[in-house]
């Protein structure tokens, strides 16, 4: 039963947000997704000793981290790890 309810579920907000997706209403979410991504590379910098210069998130969903120093083979791909 429970898994019914889970299934009927997931299959619910998956269509609502086929419908949804470029609505205004969900912009939101999907720049906070956009700024937690660009966190993690901000993040992965910091801890491999470099210094993060900006993090811009932009309107149209996309975004960049600005950074100097730390090890590149860990803050690039650390994006994905965020989001």
């Amino acid at each position: 039963e429970k898994l019914i309810i889970f299934v009927f579920l997931s299959c619910f907000f998956f269509v609502l947000n086929m419908f949804l997706w470029e609505t205004m209403w969900l912009k939101p979410m999907k720049l906070l997704a956009v700024f937690v991504h660009e966190m993690s590379h901000a993040i992965a910098c910091w801890l491999t000793c470099g210094e993060v210069l900006a993090i811009k998130v932009f309107s149209n969903e996309g975004g960049v981290t600005h950074f100097r120093g730390g090890i590149q083979l860990c803050i690039i791909p650390a994006g994905y790890l965020g989001c």
